[in-house]
């Protein structure tokens, strides 16, 4: 898993996540691309094709930590990286919530309508 800077110390990018995986060196343990932290931190989403056999897990949101699909993220760019990847692995949203009856359906079909491949 990745953070922001302003979150922790650790690990920032999915290219240092793939450094520490690769040590580790277990098929076993995988790397976590966060679409939020990657946005961030200007991480190229170039990432994700370059470390594809690394990539077990996406995380989701959009401008401001909110649900997918509500800010101004490069999704059709992101989607497209991660279908050159040949990624088909799992997906979340991980967001901020305030209407969950709202946001949440409304989420739930813009991951439906960008990520059905």
């Amino acid at each position: 898993m990745l953070g922001y800077r302003k979150e922790t110390n650790f690990i920032h990018s999915v290219s240092e996540a793939v450094a520490f995986a690769s040590q580790v060196n277990r098929r076993s343990i995988r790397v976590l691309a966060d679409f939020y932290h990657m946005n961030e931190e200007n991480e190229p989403l170039g990432t994700l094709v370059e470390h594809k056999d690394w990539l077990a897990h996406i995380h989701l949101a959009d401008t401001g930590r909110l649900s997918p699909g509500t800010g101004q993220y490069p999704y059709d760019s992101f989607v497209q990286a991660l279908q050159k990847a040949g990624y088909t692995g799992l997906l979340s949203a991980e967001c901020s919530v305030k209407h969950p009856d709202e946001e949440l359906p409304a989420a739930l079909a813009f991951m439906k309508k960008k990520f059905t491949l």
